[in-house]
């Protein structure tokens, strides 16, 4: 429905240039840093991720950020940037918020968080139900153009619009959205450095083939 603007505000104004030229992407602009405090560097390197391609766009942060492509060997290099997507043949041409959230729906996200929610319910004897994620609703979603998604500096457009009247008015109109972070890197360099590192020294760990494996156990 085109939640998490701050990562679709480049697929946001890239498609708003294409359908309403510089003034949309002003427009566009001037809302997003009045309603969602955005910097201009964020709002330029998601519009620069996104013309990248999204293979290269998903590397971004271990190219930037972490050590993940000097540690992968070339073989699992290669099959990632270069072997053939299973998503080619789904993905929606001239619609980039569209074209995002399909990547998500089926790979990048929704799956991942499925899975957690799925294995944490499990764990506590708890049923539990992603309300939206209904395929009668993701096909009708789909069916929509990105710009009643993503627009002006808001994310879910339609979904606050058809909440109008229903939910309160400070809640339909509220713009931040407060994630959990997880503090992996301190963990992985503190309390669980042992078991990682015995991980990777063992024997199938080195036949996955994934790692160079030298340079693993001796970064880890």
């Amino acid at each position: 429905m085109g939640g998490y603007y701050d990562f679709l505000i480049g697929s946001t104004l890239l498609d708003s240039w294409h359908h309403n030229g510089c003034g949309g992407v002003r427009r566009d602009w001037q809302d997003t840093k009045i309603l969602c405090g955005l910097s201009s560097g964020w709002m330029l390197g998601q519009v620069a991720k996104n013309l990248m391609g999204h293979r290269f766009a998903r590397s971004y942060r271990s190219i930037t950020q972490e050590k993940a492509l000097t540690l992968a060997s070339r073989s699992f290099l290669s099959a990632g940037f270069f072997g053939k997507s299973a998503l080619a043949a789904v993905s929606v041409k001239g619609d980039r918020v569209n074209d995002q959230l399909l990547r998500w729906l089926l790979r990048d996200t929704v799956p991942a968080l499925c899975h957690y929610e799925d294995r944490n319910s499990a764990a506590h004897g708890l049923e539990e139900r992603f309300p939206f994620l209904d395929y009668r609703i993701a096909e009708f979603m789909f069916q929509l153009p990105g710009l009643l998604k993503t627009r002006r500096g808001r994310s879910k457009f339609l979904l606050r619009e058809a909440m109008k009247g229903i939910l309160p008015e400070d809640v339909v109109e509220r713009h931040s959205k407060l994630g959990l972070s997880v503090p992996e890197d301190k963990w992985v360099r503190g309390p669980l450095s042992t078991f990682i590192r015995d991980i990777a020294a063992s024997q199938s760990f080195k036949q996955r083939g994934l790692w160079q494996v030298s340079s693993f156990t001796r970064q880890s």
